[in-house]
């Protein structure tokens, strides 16, 4: 179970990453990008209401694939669990 987190924590960093590349959005509305270990600012951009719209989309996007993807992992573990007992039944009965 850990391994299928690390690997979905992987694929959705990567996803994230090349998702919120930021410069397709217009300079109109100020927005405080802070740092959650110690609240200090660390940048500051203007960004209009439709520009955080279409940013939240684009999150809710990425949640419902990365959901998916935990899903998928989830189905592929039960296969390899039932294909892991398959192979010790086999090597039982010879």
């Amino acid at each position: 179970m850990p391994r299928s987190l690390l690997l979905l924590l992987l694929l959705g960093a990567a996803s994230a990453h090349a998702e919120m590349q930021l410069g397709t959005f217009s300079a109109s509305g100020p927005l405080l990008v802070a740092d959650t270990f110690d609240n200090q600012v660390i940048h500051k951009s203007d960004f209009s209401s439709d520009d955080l719209k279409r940013m939240a989309e684009r999150l809710e996007t990425q949640q419902r694939a990365l959901d998916e993807q935990s899903r998928t992992i989830e189905r592929l573990e039960r296969q390899l669990s039932d294909q892991q007992r398959t192979l010790d039944d086999l090597k039982r009965s010879r």
